[in-house]
């Protein structure tokens, strides 16, 4: 894993969730010795932040040593190295040296599971997800529940809320705006229509995250009706990545939209303006 990777999985990886330590093979050292930076919300600063890492003093550097080279277990293989044990990392924030990030890993059992993390993850992830609020209306309380739902583990239902906001949200708003330029279909018989078929008929409608990314329904259903529970969990950050890359779309449209209006309206006044003289 790259630094930056180390630090989404460390953020992003769901509180009491066993990692294999043998499936993370080299990276776990880095994992458990990370000093990078994470990008991420920072509750305190209200806004989004770059957190640093405090975690570069000399007994961790010489442990982290010792453990790669295997003079923490004279003799042992990379799979018997003696990594049981609590790591604490801490971050602080760039804006606000006493704005800080905790995240505590335990090995054991060659399991390595995060136990704690302060700010909680749901704390982190609701901060983000504010900006969203005024574009989804009564859909947000949607994303606010699939968030708080994976951060406590509960997979299944988390999806349920993902998939209400592609129904709910993005296919009646496309459908609104496809309306708009069309008078072909009456509502009824679109609401007959197969979910895919809803899709390639107002496709130049939705955002372009969402048609580029055609198994994104298919995936959250599959999780509804057959996929585990760490299954769930496992395709849980992707899928919100993806909603939330279509609400980036969506703002960043209506604010280009927004702009052209003001820009339009501005030249015209000055040109009238100018003929008055």
């Amino acid at each position: 894993m790259q630094n930056a990777e180390i630090g989404i999985f460390i953020l992003s990886a769901p509180l009491f969730k066993k990692h294999e330590v043998s499936a993370l093979n080299d990276d776990i050292l880095d994992i458990l010795f990370f000093n990078g930076a994470i990008d991420c919300f920072c509750p305190k600063c209200g806004s989004h932040s770059i957190f640093l890492g405090e975690n570069d003093d000399t007994d961790r550097r010489q442990r982290k040593i010792n453990m790669s080279l295997g003079l923490d277990a004279p003799g042992a293989s990379k799979k018997e190295r003696k990594l049981t044990g609590i790591y604490i990392l801490d971050f602080y924030c760039s804006r606000n040296i006493d704005h800080k990030i905790h995240f505590i890993l335990k090995v054991d059992d060659q399991k390595m599971i995060k136990i704690g993390q302060s700010p909680s993850p749901l704390e982190i992830m609701q901060g983000d997800l504010k900006q969203y609020k005024l574009l989804l209306g009564d859909s947000f309380s949607d994303l606010n529940s699939a968030v708080i739902l994976y951060s406590n583990n509960f997979g299944v239902a988390s999806f349920t809320h993902l998939r209400r906001i592609m129904e709910n949200f993005f296919m009646p708003e496309a459908f609104q705006n496809w309306e708009q330029h069309n008078d072909t279909l009456p509502k009824s018989n679109y609401n007959e229509l197969r979910f895919k078929e809803k899709i390639d008929l107002i496709k130049d409608h939705l955002p372009q995250s969402f048609t580029d990314n055609p198994a994104l329904y298919s995936i959250v259903s599959s999780g509804i009706h057959s996929l585990t529970e760490e299954e769930c969990l496992a395709y849980f950050p992707p899928l919100r990545d993806c909603i939330i890359l279509c609400l980036d779309e969506m703002i960043s449209d209506k604010k280009r939209r927004d702009m052209k209006e003001n820009v339009k309206k501005s030249l015209g006044q000055i040109a009238s303006t100018i003929k008055r003289k």
